[in-house]
């Protein structure tokens, strides 16, 4: 790779943080970007307007507020936010869900390391990460091991979309992102950009916390075995969505073999984690059935 230095102050940095339904710390963690980002892009997916959340963004000047048609998804606000991205020649635009954790010190840790080791084939900056789990007696949430160390810089071949530095440029070669609606969006991105050319690079010296699903308790059996909380709808798309990425991209046969194994972890995941387990099988099988139709977008499903 070819590393370039560059100028920080001409470098336009936006974030797009996406909301569904936001609680009052969702709101309050945009105060995290108001100076650290030259555009503040709201994209709010959920199904009832809300005035007072309008009210509490329009402080900050450089936000800008979208309602989406009820919830739409992750992959249109992925779009819609990257389109304008382009459309504005921004440098870099920061992807958020409402419920991360990433402070100021470690995003002008991840910008002070693009401005010095910029390189025009690099897709996504990623940060490390850990997933938050909840400790019963502290009532707190704990975070687990980051997935790097803090003096290593890794190549990658998946970014989750939350905490990604994604190349505005990178973006023109690969947009739209077919509408998986939500789940594996993050895994069409990075493998779209891989397909292309870029480079996914993971840095140990930014860092970010993340619950993902549900509340997970702080148990030696839900760290070993990985445990996550889902709702039988996301079931449904985890698996509908695993196949589709999976057929998407069957030249690559060491993606498609990781996407097969990532399959059985969700299904493992299901029998050993999960409560209402016949439910959420259901789900998972009207998922293979919807991706041997080729369906795609917003489900409609009952699982009962």
């Amino acid at each position: 790779m070819k590393l370039v230095k560059l100028e920080g102050n001409n470098v336009i940095y936006a974030v797009v943080v996406i909301f569904y339904n936001p609680d009052e710390n969702a709101i309050d963690r945009i105060s995290t970007y108001s100076d650290n980002f030259d555009d503040i892009l709201i994209i709010d997916n959920s199904e009832i307007y809300s005035n007072k959340t309008v009210e509490r963004l329009v402080q900050y000047n450089n936000c800008t507020y979208h309602k989406m048609n009820g919830n739409e998804g992750m992959a249109k606000a992925l779009n819609y936010a990257f389109y304008r991205a382009i459309d504005k020649n921004f440098d870099f635009i920061l992807s958020m869900d409402q419920d991360s954790i990433y402070s100021i010190e470690n995003i002008n840790n991840m910008k002070k390391y693009i401005e010095f080791n910029f390189d025009e084939a690099i897709g996504i900056f990623s940060p490390s990460y850990s997933k938050l789990y909840f400790d019963e007696n502290s009532q707190e949430f704990i975070a687990a091991k980051s997935s790097i160390k803090r003096n290593e810089i890794k190549k990658v071949s998946f970014c989750m979309t939350s905490g990604s530095f994604v190349n505005v440029k990178a973006l023109t070669k690969i947009l739209p992102l077919e509408d998986y609606f939500i789940s594996y969006v993050d895994n069409l991105l990075s493998t779209k950009l891989k397909e292309n050319g870029y480079e996914l690079i993971r840095v140990g010296t930014s860092y970010f916390s993340q619950q993902v699903g549900g509340i997970v308790k702080n148990t030696i059996f839900n760290r070993l075995f990985r445990i996550v909380h889902h709702d039988d709808i996301r079931y449904y798309y985890m698996v509908r969505n695993n196949l589709l990425l999976g057929e998407r991209f069957k030249k690559f046969s060491i993606k498609r073999i990781k996407n097969r194994i990532g399959l059985f972890r969700i299904l493992g995941n299901l029998l050993i984690g999960e409560k209402n387990k016949t439910k959420k099988l259901k789900a998972c099988w009207k998922g293979y059935k919807d991706f041997k139709q080729k369906v795609m977008g917003k489900a409609n499903c009952d699982f009962n």
